[in-house]
């Protein structure tokens, strides 16, 4: 779940607890002269949004 500030991600491991993960998202990138413009706003955060899929995607992998 991505918020404003940070993103969360959740999931349950084998003994059925929920492990929590938070980290805060970079500021620079969402308050810097890119995200003004349309086009360039939409590539920064297709990006990011790829690079936190990853992240997710790996914490989740790493619980076993």
């Amino acid at each position: 779940m991505r918020g404003a500030q940070i993103y969360d991600c959740g999931r349950s491991n084998p003994k059925g607890e929920i492990i929590l993960h938070t980290e805060p998202l970079p500021a620079r990138i969402y308050s810097s002269f890119i995200t003004k413009v349309p086009f360039m706003r939409g590539m920064v955060l297709l990006w990011t949004l790829l690079v936190l899929g990853m992240r997710t995607l790996l914490f989740s992998a790493q619980i076993l």
